[in-house]
């Protein structure tokens, strides 16, 4: 456990709303996902197991996108630049593939 400094203390005080609501919704989006994650690989059917299992890998990296921009802000590191150029566009190709095997199996 690390001790508050003075210097520490300043750096938690100086992050906006905006910091911590990305925390909150990472932290949010990753807790809906698990049950998700957990429900596909109880379904024995093919079809609603792969959406399922897209749809709930979408939401971990969503979530963890949002968790990077916290960090990145809480740390003043380049975990923003790594959540914008690789996390959040993996998480979009898992959405848009959610989409196109629901548009061509689920409906």
């Amino acid at each position: 456990m690390r001790i508050l400094t003075p210097t520490r203390i300043q750096a938690v005080l100086s992050l906006d709303i905006n910091s911590y609501l990305n925390l909150f919704d990472g932290i949010a989006i990753i807790g809906v996902a698990l049950p998700t994650l957990f429900i596909s690989t109880k379904i024995k059917m093919r079809t609603p197991k792969i959406l399922f299992a897209l749809l709930s890998g979408f939401l971990v990296l969503h979530g963890l996108y949002h968790l990077t921009y916290f960090i990145g802000d809480y740390t003043n590191s380049d975990a923003i630049a790594f959540g914008d150029e690789l996390i959040q566009p993996l998480s979009y190709v898992l959405l848009f593939g959610f989409v196109m095997y629901y548009a061509r199996r689920g409906g």
